[in-house]
């Protein structure tokens, strides 16, 4: 546990000190002008991962008092996005739980590899740390092009819900993905998942790994 989180504070320390240099990074980004955004429909299961993570780090599932619906995305806000989703991307090597825990599933921020849920939580823990409400912060589930489980980030602005992915370098739009979008937290509970896919599909038992 504490090479874990000594990990995480070193890794933050390093991606604030890239600060000076995010405009640059960032400059192939725009903001979206004309927002779609993704409408929960009911309520779903969550993935057994996920419950699995918060009884092991209740904290980080713990509902917030102020829960803002959207952030208003400015461009320094943008660029601490990009920041965020290239620096995990680059910093956590992909493997899958079965190789690193003996386990299908075990969700975990991570330290130096993991798989695909694994980088979205230490993205959203990294946004939360820089001020980002974890209201605006939502752990989802997609199906992707192969018709495989896949987990990202999205983050919901005023600008639409982007999505921080670390099959794609690019933060993009979520109307911009391939993915099938079919469960994610809800923005007053992160206990709480709904469900994205009017067509109710059934999602996966387990989030494949990249």
């Amino acid at each position: 546990m504490k090479r874990l989180f000594t990990g995480i504070i070193l890794g933050l320390s390093a991606l604030l000190g890239c600060a000076a240099q995010a405009q640059e990074t960032s400059g192939g980004y725009s903001l979206v002008q004309d927002a779609v955004f993704a409408k929960a429909h009911q309520q779903a299961l969550a993935p057994m991962g996920f419950i699995d993570f918060c009884k092991r780090f209740p904290a980080s599932c713990t509902r917030q008092k102020t829960t803002p619906a959207r952030i208003a995305l400015t461009p320094e806000r943008l660029r601490e996005l990009v920041s965020v989703n290239d620096y995990v991307n680059r910093k956590i090597q992909p493997e899958t739980d079965q190789n690193l825990f003996g386990l299908e599933e075990y969700w975990t921020i991570p330290v130096d590899a993991g798989d695909c849920e694994d980088y979205a939580l230490l993205k959203q823990y990294y946004l939360e740390q820089l001020g980002w409400p974890r209201s605006t912060l939502l752990l989802t589930v997609v199906i992707d092009e192969r018709g495989d489980g896949h987990a990202v980030l999205t983050v919901k602005t005023t600008a639409g819900d982007l999505i921080l992915d670390n099959q794609n370098p690019t933060v993009l739009d979520w109307t911009k993905t391939p993915y099938e979008f079919v469960k994610r937290q809800s923005s007053y509970d992160p206990r709480i998942w709904e469900s994205l896919d009017p067509k109710q599909r059934r999602a996966p038992d387990a989030v494949a790994a990249r």
